[in-house]
Order: C-alpha cells, then structure tokens, then sequence
C-alpha cells in the first residue's frame, strides 16, 4: 500500500545551523510509520550552514545511504577515514561495530543539501566500511527538489 505523505506532515527540525525533516520519527513510537518503512529506518532531508557540524554520531548496525544534492559534505570517522562528499555523489556507510563518526558542511560561504537513508541490515554487528560513487552526469543547473 501506497500512502501519500506531504511535506508539511514530515517532522521538521530547525536550528541556527542545522535544518532536517524526517519523513517518518523513529523516537516517536505512536506514528503508523514509527518502526520505519519495511527495511528503511531513516528517510531524512537536511540543510547544513557553512562550515558547521553535525553532532557527532555513534552508529547502531545500521546501512547509511548519503546523496549530497548541493554543496559539499565532508566526513571522518573513527577508522581513519575522512573525505569530502560532493553534490552529485553518494556514500555507503556500514555503521557498525561501534562506528563513530562526524560530518561538517566543507564550504565556508554555502548551504550544503543531503539526502539520507538509513537501512536495517539482515544481521547484527557488522563490519564498519565505506564507498563513494558518483552519479551520472547531471545537466547544468540542476538542482534537487525539497
């Protein structure tokens, strides 16, 4: 079944660096989609400021999807590994395992605008890894949609 969810029904979060709508709150345990969307667990939209950070994150097993859609979005995490996300491009985050990590906005003058998708994994305790693809050319101009 197909359920229509409009954007002014999406959980909203705004502060002076940080604005994120949820399509669905797991800390909210009364919704019909409060235990997610069959595997997805996390559908979000976010705007981070310039050169701002996301609170650090402490993963739970947990396959994250990040499509920067503007901007860029730079990464480190607890194995080492840092980078810089582009718009266009997409990471694969296996968070597992005790996977802690960060992201900050790479710009100092712009907005940067990601997707993310978190996935229930079939088993628990996972090894943490990462990839990052890009996607097919876009035309010039092209934006996301909000």
């Amino acid at each position: 079944m197909i359920t229509l969810r409009r954007a002014a029904e999406r959980h909203h979060d705004k502060s002076r660096t940080l604005e994120t709508w949820l399509t669905f709150e797991p800390k909210d345990r009364t919704g019909f989609l409060a235990d997610g969307l069959g595997s997805i667990e996390i559908l979000k939209e976010s705007r981070l400021a310039p050169g701002a950070r996301v609170p650090r994150a402490s993963g739970h097993d947990a396959e994250i999807l990040t499509y920067v859609c503007e901007g860029a979005l730079a990464y480190e995490n607890s194995l080492g590994s840092s980078g810089i996300v582009q718009a266009g491009e997409f990471q694969r985050v296996t968070a597992g395992r005790g996977l802690h990590r960060s992201r900050t906005n790479a710009s100092r003058t712009d907005w940067v605008h990601f997707f993310q998708i978190w996935l229930r994994p079939s088993e628990a305790d996972l090894d943490p890894g990462h990839e990052q693809k890009r996607s097919r050319r876009r035309s010039a101009g092209a934006g996301c949609a909000s």
